[in-house]
Order: structure tokens, then C-alpha cells, then sequence
């Protein structure tokens, strides 16, 4: 908590992690370097203790729906995430 250069590590090494366990070296290839490249909007949105919160408890529902197998589910709430972030860094720009 409050501590937005550890929240963008972690987040960093769990995208990361699910990019390797895709087993799709095209997959991680072209999605770490993005990942990087949008490092300033990620680090803004880190820096908002409500988006942290939130995407830290949507990161561990991702990993709990991947963890039982739950391939639906996973892809349901990764695509929440990536939507929950986008609307916070439009809101952030406007």
C-alpha cells in the first residue's frame, strides 16, 4: 500500500508471469515490449490508491480463475481489467 514503485513491480512480474504461462512466445513477445512501452500510464494509474486496490483484487480473482482451471472465467475477468484500466486512464487524459 502507498507504495506505487512496488505496485508497478509487482504488476509488471504478474503480467509477465501470465504472459510466459500462455506458452505462446508470440503472445509474450509482442505483449512485454507494449507492456513496457505503456509503463507511464501504468505507473499513473498505480499512483491512484483506488485503481491499485482494484487491480490488485482483480489480478488475484485472474490468478484464482487460472489457478482452478476456470479458462472462461479468466478470460471474463481479464477482459474486465483490461476495460477497468482503459476507462481509468481515458478519465485520467480528459
Amino acid at each position: 500500500k502507498n507504495d506505487p514503485d512496488h505496485i508497478k513491480s509487482m504488476d509488471s512480474r504478474f503480467h509477465e508471469t501470465i504472459y510466459k504461462m500462455s506458452g505462446s512466445t508470440v503472445f509474450y513477445d509482442v505483449l512485454m515490449p507494449l507492456h513496457k512501452k505503456i509503463l507511464k500510464y501504468r505507473k499513473a494509474s498505480v499512483c491512484d490508491n483506488s485503481r491499485a486496490e482494484a487491480s490488485v483484487a482483480e489480478h488475484r480473482a485472474i490468478y484464482e480463475a487460472i489457478a482452478s482451471r476456470n479458462a472462461e472465467l479468466a478470460s471474463q475477468l481479464i477482459t474486465k481489467h483490461l476495460n477497468n484500466a482503459y476507462e481509468h486512464i481515458t478519465q485520467k487524459e480528459n
